[in-house]
């Protein structure tokens, strides 16, 4: 159920930030399965690369000369997370961090049930 607050607010507890929801994703039947899974893996291992990404920027943000910026701008990316992915690379950990700040996600996991999943689809109407 969507509750919807006396201010129009669409959360029904108090919270500091905005409240976004969590939209299921679901693969064509005519894509092909290797691809679907290639994407399924990236969308996983995404929030792997943010944290590289925002530690590269809060270490930029802390640099107070340009050695310590060069430092963060060219430290690999165990530096800044020891069990950083070995697919992590500095383009990669940018993309994914703009990427986490534009669509205000902090990662994605694949669904606990798709039964679930389409009951509270069914239920606000959207199938």
């Amino acid at each position: 159920r969507i509750y919807i607050m006396d201010d129009g607010d669409l959360f029904p507890y108090l919270h500091s930030t905005p409240v976004v929801p969590e939209w299921p994703l679901f693969a064509r039947q005519d894509l092909d399965r290797i691809v679907a899974e290639e994407i399924s893996a990236a969308l996983t291992n995404l929030e792997y690369h943010v944290v590289v990404g925002r530690a590269v920027h809060e270490c930029l943000d802390a640099a107070r000369s340009a050695a310590e910026r060069n430092f963060c701008e060219t430290a690999p990316s165990t530096h800044f997370l020891k069990d950083a992915r070995c697919d992590t690379t500095r383009e990669l950990a940018e993309l994914a961090y703009q990427a986490g700040l534009a669509g205000r996600h902090s990662g994605f996991r694949p669904a606990r049930s798709h039964f679930e999943l389409r009951t509270i689809v069914q239920d606000i109407g959207f199938v």
